[in-house]
């Protein structure tokens, strides 16, 4: 598969701020702060319980993993006095729910 190009790097210019890196949450194209962090935790402590018995190529990709989490999630809080918990709009999620569910919104 060929390289097609970089993806969110415009994810600052709303509110001047680096918010580059991290994972999104789904095909949504939207990060989320908390599920980023979740992951990052439970990545980051498989790490340390079985990272001795990881090949070392696998070690450095799941290092590498982490740490491009962790530089995102340290850019969300970065600025004084404010927090991203999310980057991105999908207005998929708010205005055209599938799920006509109680959840959904009109």
């Amino acid at each position: 598969m060929n390289w097609r190009s970089n993806s969110g790097l415009g994810d600052d210019w709303t509110v001047i701020a680096d918010l580059t890196g991290g994972y999104y949450d789904a095909g949504d194209n939207v990060k989320f702060a908390f599920p980023m962090a979740f992951m990052t935790t439970m990545l980051a402590w498989s790490v340390i319980e079985f990272g001795d018995l990881m090949p070392a190529v696998e070690l450095r990709n799941a290092l590498v993993a982490i740490r491009w989490s962790t530089d995102c999630l340290l850019k969300t809080v970065a600025q004084p006095n404010r927090i991203f918990v999310q980057v991105g709009i999908c207005e998929d999620n708010l205005y055209n729910n599938n799920n006509k569910g109680e959840n959904a919104v009109p």
